[in-house]
């Protein structure tokens, strides 16, 4: 047999390959998530916003984890800072500070859109009469 060893650039890749069992017919074989074959590299839920993922290095045993959640709270003792509060409000405001602002952006968004849709259907009416010789 022919040893041959693919090699996954990213999750979700698929490789083709000839399958000699079976009549040389094409054989398709998906790549798996990385963080399910190797979970020691990867940070659990990759912090959940809550901390920062640091990467070990030079480690001689294989077992050993590589990559662990630093929370943002000392207390903190969950592998993947699920204990520590988000740190997103704090960043970017709680919504509770102003619970208007969510409400006139979306009532903003959907007027917006709505606008823009008519404005093109005025011009694609306009083109589709202007094709038929009829005028507004």
């Amino acid at each position: 047999g022919d040893n041959q060893r693919l090699t996954c650039q990213y999750d979700g890749q698929v490789h083709s390959i000839l399958f000699n069992y079976d009549s040389g017919k094409e054989l398709r074989i998906k790549c798996p998530k990385a963080a399910l074959v190797c979970p020691q590299l990867f940070c659990p839920a990759n912090c959940a916003g809550r901390g920062e993922c640091v990467y070990a290095s030079g480690q001689k045993n294989d077992v050993d984890i590589r990559a662990k959640c630093v929370c943002g709270s000392d207390e903190d003792k969950t592998a993947g800072c699920y204990n520590t509060n988000l740190t997103f409000p704090a960043v970017y405001g709680y919504a509770y500070e102003n619970p208007n602002r969510a409400n006139k952006t979306m009532f903003m968004v959907i007027v917006g859109s709505l606008v823009a849709g008519l404005a093109v259907m005025y011009v694609a009416v306009r083109q589709w009469k202007a094709r038929q010789n009829v005028f507004m």
